[in-house]
C-alpha cells in the first residue's frame, strides 16, 4: 500500500483592503477601524463639546504633573491620583508614567514608595525605592510609609515653606478596591482595621 502525502495547505489570500500581517506594517488607524469603529471620532466630538473635562492630546498629561510638582508649594495641586480601569487596561503603566515625570522634576532624588498586592505581577514603568509586594505586606507599608511621611515633615520644618531641596515623596497603592473593600477589607486577606488605616492613610497622605 502506498500512501501519498496530503497536499500542502493553501493559504486564501487576504481580503481586498486588508494587509497580510506577515509583509505589512502596523496601520493604527486600520485596526482601530476594525476593533473599535468610529471610536476616534467620537471621542472627538465629545472632547469638542466638553474641552474643559475631555483631552485626546498628550499634553494633559505634562500640565497635570507639572502643576503636581510646582516648585513654589502654595502653587500646587493634584496631590492625589485615583486611576481606574479595567484588568490590563494600563492603569500601572500610567501610573509608573506619571510618577517618573513627577520624580524627574524632584529637587533631589525622589523616594518612590509603593504596595502591590499582586506580589510583583504588575509591571511598573517606575523604579521603586522601597516596594512590599503581597496582602501579607500591608502592615509593613503603612509603618514604612508613616514612617517617611514623618521624616518629610522634618526635612519641611528645618528649610521651611518653599522646600528647598526636599525630594519629592511618592506613594502608588495598586489594587485599592480589593485593599479597601469599600472600607470593609478583603476576608481573608485584609482586615477591617487595616483596610480602614489604609484608606485614611492614603486620603491625608496621598
Amino acid at each position: 500500500m502506498v500512501t501519498l502525502r496530503e497536499p500542502p495547505a493553501q493559504q486564501s489570500p487576504p481580503p481586498a483592503g486588508i494587509p497580510n500581517p506577515d509583509i505589512a506594517d502596523i496601520d493604527e488607524e486600520s485596526v482601530q477601524s476594525v476593533i473599535n469603529p468610529g471610536a476616534m471620532k467620537i471621542l472627538q466630538a465629545i472632547a469638542a463639546n466638553y474641552p474643559d473635562y475631555i483631552r485626546i492630546d498628550g499634553a494633559w498629561l505634562d500640565e497635570l504633573c507639572d502643576a503636581a510638582s510646582h516648585q513654589d508649594m502654595t502653587l500646587r495641586s493634584n496631590h492625589h491620583f485615583y486611576l481606574s480601569g479595567g484588568t490590563q487596561s494600563g492603569k500601572s503603566t500610567l501610573a509608573g508614567l506619571i510618577i517618573n515625570k513627577i520624580a524627574a522634576k524632584s529637587q533631589s532624588p525622589a523616594i518612590v514608595i509603593g504596595s502591590d498586592p499582586k506580589d510583583d505581577v504588575t509591571r511598573w514603568l517606575c523604579k521603586f525605592s522601597r516596594k512590599f509586594d503581597g496582602m501579607k505586606a500591608l502592615r509593613n507599608w503603612i509603618t514604612f510609609a508613616t514612617d517617611q511621611i514623618d521624616k518629610q515633615k522634618a526635612r519641611v520644618s528645618v528649610v521651611g515653606g518653599e522646600c528647598q531641596g526636599v525630594p519629592e515623596l511618592l506613594f502608588a497603592q495598586d489594587e485599592v478596591d480589593s485593599v479597601f473593600g469599600g472600607g470593609k477589607g478583603l476576608p481573608g486577606m485584609v482586615d477591617a482595621d487595616t483596610a480602614f488605616i489604609l484608606a485614611g492613610f492614603l486620603e491625608l497622605y496621598y
